[in-house]
């Protein structure tokens, strides 16, 4: 009536009395076959299409085919009644009909079934379980005849897609072993597609899907789950857009949240979206939300890691911290989504969204500050003085203060205010084996020192030590232990210094060096950890910048030092990296500071042979003036034991020859070179009964009755007078040396003779003998203090020796009478 040509057989031929040319079956009619073929079924392929399709289908065709059958489509038009009336006698060939267009936006696709609830009965489960895979097989053998039959997507097949669905839900296990679980997943997923909208057959094929995933082997359950996760990321889009079909099956929501927790592999989480968060953080907020939901949902928060709606975020993640704080397995996954929402947040430099402003206690001094804190951070510390005992809430907890330090904007004091050091350092004693809150810790304490030393004591420093202590195995955590302590060595140098009572404090001191010996011998081949102990070495055993002594402190830390064997780092130092000449020079201070004044340290060096190894360090770097300098005067600190000056001795000339070397190459460089070798071979070749004449009397010559070799050492001295000239801004032409009577060689002259006469002292032991600390000539050649003589010390050292030498002369005499 309308113009359109009827389908099958037109009823006005009929009437006619014509009959139809051949009852063909539908599925034949639909191949473009005759009655002839019809009797023989065409073969069908896995989506229920015959050969005759196949070869028919566009795939198929030529370029100039195709573009001929577009033109034929375009200018085909309907019939209309008359023609109607020709095709249905027989008289006319019926013309190929225009076909509708596609439209790119529509959201399902075509020949989908969109009624939301079609009459659906669940089958009997008990049936299907006793029948087993066959079962399964019969109903999909149906479904796709159904498919091939194109019904697939009609409202009279959702039952027997039912039936399907929960057929293979029943039966996975038995599909899984008979390594059928693809091709399930295949027929399920084009289920999900034909009936877009029927929420009864989301459930049950949601539970088809995890179930043969989950009894899919090991190795081939992520590939797997890769097709489940695209099928459940298209109902979450669904039911997302369409909250109405949450009223047939109020738990398919959260079924949907379970299996894509379920379904995440690590191929998947980069595919995770804004419209997976979406969908979580609406499930987390409902009122009467279970905690397994609450778990899943934080677990695509933290997986996903989006930057957007940072502050819902955070505020489901606190809310299922306050609400469930009496589930174990739920609190660390919390801890875990605030502490991904920090990092966040500070990475995509949105830190000012999640800031709070928490209110001051009473008592808490006002500092002037806008005192922000991220969301959810009181939360944290309670709940980690809550769970004192659980190692992983520990250490979740401390993953999250670690965060919500580095979160932009927010205020360190306040942090501090609310417990960021304190639920540190008792978790470290509540769980001292734990990586993430001896990670946590150092790191904290690190970044305080750095941001705000003020607010750090010393005794915090011990806490960093221990952790680092506790796993000398993890790199990384004595690494980051170094590095806290590294910082706060300054102020670690006065610990315990204003206790009224210094009872045990040698012993304590001791420990604390023991530990660093520890992470020194465990990290020795590390430069990196070596390069920083040695650091803090020098800072203990100094002033904090090795230039002085230190006073009592650097005093007792050498003590501990010493009874702790540290000398063996710097040592092992100057051994393993002798190519670094930064880790050298470093490992030369650290041995100057610690060998002053501490016979422990010196004897342990002696043990360990630290002669030789000086001895070989500056034949390597005789052309450093500042390593040469800190060699040489660790090697005169040490030179007291009486196993070195074997050492030394044991060697001659070979041994002496580094030094004049050494002493010539940098000399004029620095000019301190030149007096702590002279200092070195004082100590090196003094002997217990080795009588020197001071020279320090007025009008009183020295005697020079020690083994240096002075024709090497004037060289020495030549080259350093001619440094010190250039220092002093002078210059120096030709030999200046050779040119007498001139004003230049005068000055040239007595500068030779002023540095001559004290190199004498000192290598004959009469100035400087013994440790020294500091520097015995400045860059102008000028003598520092160490070198200055104290007439009345000397005074009373040469009448002591005169009244001993007086008093054996008489006792000669008395026996030879």
């Amino acid at each position: 009536a309308k113009g359109r040509p009827l389908r099958g057989v037109p009823p006005i031929a009929a009437f006619g009395g014509f009959e139809p040319r051949g009852k063909v079956p539908p599925f034949a009619a639909f191949a473009g076959e005759g009655t002839a073929q019809a009797a023989r079924p065409a073969p069908v392929d896995f989506f229920g299409s015959s050969d005759q399709e196949l070869r028919k289908s566009p795939r198929d065709v030529e370029p100039e085919e195709e573009s001929d059958l577009e033109e034929e489509d375009e200018e085909s038009e309907e019939q209309g009644y008359f023609g109607a009336l020709l095709t249905g006698a027989g008289l006319t060939e019926e013309p190929r009909q225009k076909k509708p267009p596609i439209d790119p936006n529509a959201r399902f696709m075509a020949g989908a079934c969109l009624v939301r609830s079609p009459p659906l009965e669940i089958p009997d489960l008990r049936a299907f379980r006793a029948e087993g895979a066959p079962a399964v097989e019969a109903a999909c053998a149906q479904l796709l005849r159904r498919r091939q039959e194109g019904r697939l997507g009609d409202a009279e097949t959702a039952s027997l897609a039912l039936s399907y669905v929960v057929a293979a839900s029943v039966n996975a296990q038995e599909l899984a072993e008979a390594k059928d679980a693809w091709r399930h997943v295949g027929i399920i997923t084009d289920i999900l597609h034909f009936f877009p909208i029927c929420a009864q057959i989301h459930l049950w094929s949601l539970e088809a899907m995890m179930s043969l995933l989950r009894y899919e082997e090991h190795s081939a359950a992520n590939s797997l789950a890769r097709p489940v996760f695209d099928s459940v990321t298209d109902l979450i889009s669904i039911h997302l857009e369409d909250t109405a079909l949450r009223s047939f099956t109020p738990e398919l929501p959260t079924r949907l949240l379970a299996s894509l927790a379920l379904s995440i592999t690590p191929d998947s989480v980069k595919r995770l979206t804004q419209t997976h968060v979406n969908f979580a953080l609406s499930l987390m907020k409902e009122p009467e939300v279970s905690p397994l939901t609450t778990e899943h949902g934080l677990q695509i928060v933290v997986l996903a890691a989006s930057t957007q709606g940072l502050r819902q975020q955070a505020e489901a993640a606190q809310l299922a911290l306050r609400c469930f704080r009496a589930e174990p397995r739920l609190v660390p996954r919390a801890l875990l989504a605030l502490s991904t929402i920090y990092v966040v947040a500070t990475k995509g430099d949105q830190g000012s969204s999640i800031l709070v402003r928490e209110p001051r206690p009473s008592d808490a001094i006002d500092s002037g500050d806008d005192e922000m804190v991220p969301v959810g951070f009181r939360d944290i510390t309670t709940t980690m003085d809550v769970y004192a005992k659980d190692r992983k809430i520990q250490g979740a907890g401390a993953r999250a203060l670690e965060s919500a330090m580095d979160t932009t904007g927010a205020s360190l004091p306040a942090l501090l205010r609310d417990g960021l050091l304190r639920s540190l350092t008792l978790a470290h004693q509540r769980c001292p084996e734990s990586r993430s809150v001896a990670l946590s810790l150092c790191r904290v304490m690190g970044k305080t020192m750095l941001r705000a030393p003020e607010q750090l004591s010393p005794e915090v420093g011990i806490s960093a030590l221990s952790a680092g202590a506790s796993l000398p195995r993890d790199r990384e955590v004595v690494v980051a232990a170094l590095e806290a302590i590294y910082v706060l060595a300054p102020k670690l140098r006065n610990l315990w210094a204003g206790q009224p009572s210094q009872t045990g404090l040698a012993d304590r001191l001791a420990l604390v060096a023991g530990d660093l010996v520890r992470l020194g011998e465990v990290r020795h081949k590390d430069s990196h950890c070596v390069g920083m102990l040695l650091v803090i070495l020098t800072c203990l055993a100094s002033d904090g910048h090795g230039l002085t002594a230190g006073g009592v402190q650097g005093e007792r830390w050498r003590h501990a030092l010493g009874r702790a064997a540290a000398v063996a780092i710097p040592l092992r130092a100057l051994f393993e990296h002798s190519k670094e000449v930064d880790m050298v020079t470093a490992a030369g201070i650290a041995l100057r500071c610690m060998t002053y004044g501490s016979e422990e340290t010196c004897a342990h060096a002696a043990r360990a042979r630290a002669c030789p190894i000086l001895l070989s360090t500056l034949t390597a770097y005789a052309n450093k003036p500042a390593t040469t300098r800190e060699l040489l005067a660790a090697l005169a600190n040490c030179a007291s034991m009486k196993s070195m000056k074997e050492d030394f001795q044991a060697g001659l000339p070979q041994t002496a020859e580094v030094i004049y070397t050494a002493m010539e190459q940098s000399a004029d460089r620095e000019p301190d070179v030149l007096a702590q070798g002279c200092r070195a071979f004082g100590a090196l070749y003094a002997t217990p009964n080795n009588e020197v004449n001071l020279g320090l009397k007025p009008g009183e010559k020295m005697k020079i009755s020690s083994n240096v070799q002075w024709s090497k050492l004037n060289n020495a001295i030549i080259k350093t007078v001619i440094g010190i000239t250039v220092h002093n801004g002078d210059a120096v032409e030709g030999s200046a040396f050779d040119v007498f009577g001139s004003e230049r060689q005068q000055k040239l002259e007595s500068t030779r003779r002023r540095l001559g006469e004290l190199c004498m002292h000192l290598a004959s032991g009469s100035l400087a003998a013994g440790p020294q600390f500091g520097r015995l000539l400045s860059q102008g050649g000028e003598p520092t203090a160490e070198c200055t003589p104290r007439w009345n010390s000397l005074r009373s050292r040469l009448q002591d020796r005169e009244r001993k030498r007086g008093q054996g002369e008489t006792e000669s005499r008395a026996g030879a009478t």
